[in-house]
């Protein structure tokens, strides 16, 4: 199939499903990537398929987003030139699950490993700390198919979830078994959140965030 029949595809289904899906390789995943970049769109790689999503985040998602980037930047530019904070423009590919993600926020420690895209910026295989801000809308494929592949990533030392719904920050880590991940509930802007060897206070991720009507400084 051509790269426009998919893209036609995949725009009909997302009209009438919220979503679209197409049977592709990840050779023509990644042919398509550049397609959708920039726009209100949202494209993943799941296993022999590609997904097309919109991508339009709410104010409180961008917020916390824009927060923890800040404060992570904040930190590690201080302590390490080698150390990479990004947004939501970085792919990451997951080997042992074959699919791709596009997190919310990613920190990158020393050389970047890198998967080959045919013409286009290859996709990264070794980020450090992951973050995601969940949604209703997106809060099963978070929890299901992200969180298993982020723990197969022999790199990560923290995966972040954070809600924007509520104070509330989960972060996981990894112990010396690697079926047993140590997970830490942040649930009061009064905590700091602990990520390597610094905190994060709570207000400053929730800064400006809306709760229940009443704006967070």
């Amino acid at each position: 199939m051509l790269i426009s029949e998919f893209q036609e595809e995949l725009i009909e289904q997302l009209e009438k499903k919220e979503v679209g899906r197409v049977t592709t390789t990840l050779e023509e995943y990644f042919e398509l990537l550049p397609v959708y970049e920039g726009t209100e769109y949202n494209l993943l790689y799941d296993n022999g398929e590609t997904i097309l999503t919109m991508s339009i985040a709410s104010v409180a998602h961008e917020a916390v987003t824009s927060n923890f980037i800040w404060a992570l930047n904040d930190f590690f530019r201080k302590k390490d030139d080698d150390v990479g904070v990004f947004g939501s423009g970085r792919v990451i590919y997951v080997p042992d699950c074959r699919r791709s993600f596009v997190p919310d926020a990613l920190v990158v420690f020393g050389e970047e490993e890198m998967f080959p895209r045919k013409g286009q910026i290859p996709a990264l295989l070794n980020p450090k700390i992951i973050v995601e801000v969940q949604s209703e809308s997106t809060k099963d494929v978070d929890f299901g198919q992200k969180l298993s592949c982020y723990k197969q990533i022999s790199s990560v030392s923290e995966i972040i979830y954070a809600s924007q719904l509520q104070p509330l920050v989960s972060v996981y880590k990894p112990t010396q078994n690697p079926k047993e991940w140590l997970v830490t509930d942040y649930m009061s802007l009064d905590e700091s959140i602990k990520i390597q060897d610094f905190e994060i206070p709570m207000k400053e991720i929730y800064r400006k965030v809306v709760f229940g009507g009443k704006k967070k400084k």
